[in-house]
């Protein structure tokens, strides 16, 4: 077993003396469940590291408004059922675990320099981290986001709000990739994970400059049918 694996198998043990007395004992049990599940897609200590799981936790966050708007889940776990009630119990699982972390007074280990390096082209990089970059953005808008009500910047409706890049997220990436990873052939690239996400958080700063808060038709609009543009919106913005 890796010792990423050890650790993490013996922090959930831990937090399911944590959980005695909290709830039922069923309860405790299914909680416990559900935190190994996705311990089974992601690393959570490292996510919690990286931004205390938020990130993680948008992932998992699907509701009846995505449902009716044909949003797909932002996550890779499959849910036999229904995925409304299956991620948010699995979200549930994974704010209270959060919880426990911060009452431990969790700290990672040291990484003695050790780093996550992803080699490929543009396409892949895209394929394999660009969720985990739409995930990101969510995350660190998330609060600029809710500061506007769920109001949309163009057409001035309530909605459930979704983050619309001034400059599209496939073009961040690129130019991220191009001034400071090393191309080691054509389209190749070496990534250091780590660096590359502080990277695009920078370049999204400061947020109101790079993010508009739209509903999805105006997002669709924007995106897709061109019907919208960015200048439009930054005229309703009053610049």
């Amino acid at each position: 077993m890796k010792k990423e694996e050890q650790t993490i198998d013996k922090i959930i043990l831990s937090f399911k003396e944590w959980l005695e007395g909290k709830h039922s004992k069923g309860t405790n049990s299914t909680r416990v469940a559900r935190v190994r599940r996705i311990a089974k897609y992601y690393n959570i200590l490292e996510e919690y590291s990286c931004d205390h799981c938020e990130s993680l936790i948008y992932s998992l966050t699907y509701t009846k408004g995505d449902k009716v708007d044909g949003n797909e889940p932002k996550t890779d776990i499959v849910i036999n059922g229904d995925y409304i009630s299956g991620l948010n119990s699995l979200k549930q699982a994974l704010e209270e675990f959060v919880s426990f972390l911060d009452d431990i007074g969790y700290v990672s280990p040291a990484k003695h320099n050790k780093k996550t390096i992803f080699i490929g082209g543009f396409e892949e990089f895209k394929r394999y981290v660009g969720p985990k970059c739409r995930n990101e953005v969510n995350a660190f808008c998330k609060k600029e986001r809710e500061s506007h009500n769920g109001v949309c910047e163009y057409c001035g409706q309530k909605a459930q709000l979704q983050s619309a890049h001034v400059t599209d997220r496939p073009i961040i990436i690129k130019k991220i990739l191009n001034e400071h990873f090393f191309q080691k052939s054509e389209n190749n690239y070496e990534v250091d994970l780590e660096l590359f996400f502080d990277l695009f958080r920078q370049e999204h700063t400061p947020i109101r400059d790079k993010i508009f808060f739209l509903c999805k038709k105006c997002h669709n609009e924007l995106d897709n049918k061109k019907t919208i543009t960015i200048q439009d919106i930054k005229n309703k913005r009053g610049y």
